[in-house]
């Protein structure tokens, strides 16, 4: 799913590919315990072994922690 230009905020967690786009935008997760793989410009987020892989976003935020995407640590919760 790819969000398009503008600042968007995608919130949910599930299988597949979701692409930010241009602008600032947010992805928000539901809480629990993350772990993140980070490729390139790519990130993986797994939680009860599913997989949500996403690219282009800024901001993540679960609960009230939020996180820079250039600084993602290996497990967020």
């Amino acid at each position: 799913m790819s969000l398009g230009r503008g600042n968007d905020i995608l919130s949910g967690f599930g299988t597949g590919w979701f692409y930010g786009g241009k602008g600032t935008d947010a992805l928000i997760l539901p809480s629990g315990n993350y772990d993140i793989a980070v490729s390139g410009g790519q990130v993986a987020f797994t939680l009860d072994g599913v997989t949500m892989n996403t690219a282009g976003f800024e901001v993540l935020q679960i609960g009230d922690n939020s996180y820079d995407f250039s600084n993602l640590p290996p497990i967020v919760s």
